[in-house]
């Protein structure tokens, strides 16, 4: 077992620290705000948007400039592969208008 420090506690050091755990690390979060994941709970206006429900082609038509530096990223971990890891982690995704996802906290 290794021990793994992640600092910050926005989505993308929450899921790191997530997966690690469950690969069977020791792992240590670290963030400076007063709660983890502070800034998913005000973006759509506090109804706490995690992606957009379009498919790829939608996602990527929705990035105004550098479509390219996106694309492999997306690729590689999508807006449904977002979506799939936090509904089998948390049980708290949900599908409103719009094309929004929401995560239930």
């Amino acid at each position: 077992m290794s021990k793994v420090i992640i600092v910050g506690g926005g989505a993308a050091g929450m899921m790191a620290a997530i997966t690690a755990a469950r690969n069977g690390n020791s792992v240590l979060l670290l963030e400076k705000n007063e709660k983890l994941g502070k800034k998913i709970y005000i973006t759509g206006k506090g109804r706490c948007n995690l992606t957009n429900a379009g498919d790829n082609e939608d996602l990527m038509n929705s990035i105004v400039t550098n479509q390219k530096f996106m694309y492999g990223a997306f690729s590689r971990f999508s807006n449904y592969d977002c979506m799939g890891f936090l509904s089998s982690r948390l049980n708290a995704v949900t599908e409103c208008s719009l094309n929004r996802t929401r995560l239930l906290m």
